[in-house]
């Protein structure tokens, strides 16, 4: 969506974006500063009724999850109050009234997020026959109000957010600098035969100690937007073997990339992200363990390299993100709900991280035994290792040499 009003252009045309429509309630050049919502003492110099755009808009699938929001402002006068009235919110009281807040950014000059300072008022909206007939649902009014700073000049562009964004863009240019940042753990095409049962040939060619940290970067699957859904192992280099994991039905498509080495006589553990697109926090959270784990000097993160193998796909729900949903996918599922009986061609993520998970569980008692049949058809798998409302918090039972897969969804 862009539209200009007042010579102030509005856009939500970029990854994970989300308006769907803007009217001006006053400006700067009248008067009509009268019109209130909310208790806010000081009259705004501008003032503008918003609408989001509810996931899967003008579709089939279209749902009544309305609560993201993700948009610039481009030619906003400096120094001047304008005030924000999202109008067809779901309602979102309890975490204004908790002290969560929209959040800004101003670029070129404050290109770091931060909480809109004034607290916003969610109120029920009064006029509920005035919306768009495909935005009706129990809407609620957030209102928000800003001060631009001096230095914001006509050639700024703010953004506004219902919360911190993470964008699909910005996860993928994060994984591109940790592949350059690890590239010198690359494979040769060609390798030789492991030369004894404690080093393996991928550690002479790289020259790692054992504690070096291995990275390694694959494509699991499409989503249905031909999105990348990535995973990512790391580990140290203790217990890795010169075999590769298998490539499990339907998964990992790009055959010129080699799957991540075995390692034996370590747990697995597997952590997910974003299966809620609007649920940004859970990518800052993922985004601060990577951080962690990937530390070469901390000695907590040496230690669990030692212990562990991490597989962490960053984001489930690659379409919502890049569409600017709030919670579901771009045929309007909750992702969420689908691991009992997930199908590759409706739910590929979803699909996909099971099969690693089961896998990892079911096929870790013998390092070489073959994995030929789809994995997530295993039913007794699928009554150990899963819950219908999707991976949260599990440590599946183990015994004798059968390793854990640990597996946490943020």
């Amino acid at each position: 969506m862009e539209a200009r009003l007042g010579g102030i252009l509005f856009t939500s045309k970029f990854d994970s974006g989300n308006l769907a429509r803007i009217e001006r309630v006053h400006g700067d050049d009248d008067d009509s500063g009268n019109h209130r919502i909310g208790d806010f003492t000081a009259t705004p110099d501008y003032e503008f009724n918003l609408w989001t755009k509810p996931d899967c808009d003008g579709t089939e699938y279209q749902n009544g999850n309305r609560s993201w929001f993700h948009f610039a402002v481009k030619g906003c006068p400096m120094n001047k109050l304008v005030k924000f009235n999202i109008m067809n919110m779901n309602r979102q009281g309890k975490l204004y009234n908790q002290g969560m807040a929209p959040v800004v950014k101003v670029l070129p000059q404050k290109p770091r997020w931060e909480r809109i300072r004034d607290r916003p008022v969610c109120e029920m909206a009064s006029v509920v026959e005035a919306l768009p007939s495909n935005l009706v649902g129990r809407p609620w009014t957030d209102s928000s109000s800003w001060r631009s700073p001096t230095d914001c000049y006509r050639y700024s562009t703010v953004y506004f957010a219902f919360c911190y964004p993470f964008s699909y863009t910005e996860c993928q240019n994060m994984l591109e600098e940790l592949d350059q940042q690890f590239n010198h753990c690359q494979e040769a095409g060609n390798t030789k035969e492991i030369l004894n049962k404690h080093t393996s040939v991928l550690q002479i060619h790289c020259k790692c100690s054992l504690d070096s940290i291995y990275y390694h970067r694959e494509l699991l699957c499409h989503s249905l937007d031909g999105l990348r859904v990535d995973l990512l192992t790391v580990s140290s280099y203790h217990g890795i073997t010169d075999n590769h994991e298998p490539r499990l039905d339907k998964l990992f498509p790009d055959m010129t990339t080699t799957r991540a080495r075995r390692f034996e006589g370590k747990r697995v553990y597997f952590l997910s992200s974003r299966v809620h697109p609007g649920e940004t926090p859970a990518s800052f959270v993922f985004n601060g363990f990577l951080d962690f784990i990937l530390r070469s000097k901390d000695p907590r993160s040496q230690q669990l390299r030692r212990q562990y193998v991490f597989k962490m796909v960053p984001l489930l729900n690659p379409d919502g993100v890049q569409r600017g949903h709030y919670r579901t996918d771009q045929r309007g599922v909750n992702l969420n709900r689908m691991y009992t009986n997930p199908d590759f061609g409706f739910h590929p993520s979803v699909y996909a991280a099971k099969s690693i998970v089961i896998h990892h569980h079911k096929h870790s008692r013998v390092i070489n035994e073959p994995n030929s049949e789809p994995a997530v058809d295993d039913s007794k798998s699928r009554a150990s290792c899963q819950k219908s409302n999707g991976p949260s918090e599990d440590v599946l039972p183990a015994t004798g040499r059968e390793k854990t897969a640990t597996h946490r969804s943020t």
